[in-house]
Order: structure tokens, then C-alpha cells, then sequence
């Protein structure tokens, strides 16, 4: 697999260092977070669950008009948002039921 548009890099290398990052947190700090007040660890994770799903369909919005700018096909390169968001889900899904 290799990316398409070379104009897709940029947003294909920061979300995959966002979701690198929400794992991160998720599964080293969620321990740590366990013992501190409730006022901003919880929010911290709260938020990045929220956050993550609206910053993939940005950064699915962003490739779109990359894609249409450039005339490149519809299509390319949205598996490298996707198949990393829905990696994450799963992951968190697996964690919070076991």
C-alpha cells in the first residue's frame, strides 16, 4: 500500500500520530488517572474519546477536498483514516468490555 496523492501526506501523518497518541493515553495514563482527582484526568479521557471521532471526519473531509483539488480519484487514500478509527474503536471496545 502507498499513498496516492503525495498532497495527502501531511493529513494521513498527523491523524495516524493522533490516534498513536489517544492509544498512548488509553492504555499507560488510564492507570495512572485512576488515583488522581476526578476534576481533569476523567474530562481528559472523556474528551479524547469524543474528540477523536470529530477529527476523523475532518480529516476525511480535508482529503476529500485535497483529492477534488488535485483531480485525483474520489477514493484515494481514505483508508489510512478509516482503517486506523476503526482499529481504535475496536481496541477501546475490547478494553472496556474485558
Amino acid at each position: 500500500m502507498k499513498i496516492n496523492n503525495k498532497n495527502n501526506i501531511l493529513p494521513i501523518v498527523l491523524y495516524n500520530i493522533w490516534v498513536l497518541y489517544v492509544l498512548y493515553f488509553y492504555f499507560f495514563k488510564q492507570e495512572i488517572f485512576n488515583n488522581q482527582a476526578p476534576c481533569g484526568a476523567g474530562y481528559m479521557m472523556v474528551g479524547l474519546m469524543f474528540f477523536t471521532p470529530i477529527l476523523s471526519l475532518l480529516f476525511l473531509l480535508v482529503l476529500a477536498i485535497i483529492n477534488l483539488i488535485s483531480k485525483k480519484k474520489y477514493f484515494t487514500d481514505y483508508e489510512y483514516i478509516s482503517l486506523p478509527f476503526l482499529l481504535l474503536v475496536g481496541i477501546m471496545l475490547f478494553k472496556m468490555f474485558i
